[in-house]
């Protein structure tokens, strides 16, 4: 049996105007994010993805969640309770989207290209 080496994809974080947005994508996160209390903020950005070495780029709609405390490590269990609570009360917004949790060192690209879709008062 020959073993195939997983598919390594990357990512480029695109500037992103609300006026990107598909209609209603903002307003379906917002609501899926405001009974989670874990979350802080909600951003939409558009991200190109690349497989390498050599794969066709597709531009995608990632959502990236700013928790109240940010998380320690990757993978923190936590974490992805926070994502499966989130894309229970988030409708399917199609395909090719995806819900990633911010570390605090990226926040600040966020704030600068994503757009700011929730923030709890």
């Amino acid at each position: 049996m020959v073993e195939t080496p997983p598919k390594r994809v990357r990512l480029q974080l695109l500037d992103t105007a609300r006026t990107d947005l598909p209609d209603g994508l903002a307003e379906q996160v917002g609501r899926a994010c405001e009974p989670v209390i874990d979350v802080r903020a909600a951003y939409i950005a558009r991200q190109l993805e690349t497989p390498e070495p050599d794969g066709p780029s597709v531009e995608v709609f990632t959502v990236a969640l700013e928790l109240e405390r940010s998380p320690a490590e990757p993978g923190e269990p936590r974490t992805g309770e926070v994502i499966q609570a989130v894309l229970q009360e988030l409708p399917k917004i199609g395909n090719r989207k995806g819900v990633a949790v911010l570390a605090e060192a990226a926040l600040p690209v966020w704030q600068k290209r994503g757009v700011r879709v929730f923030e709890r008062s």
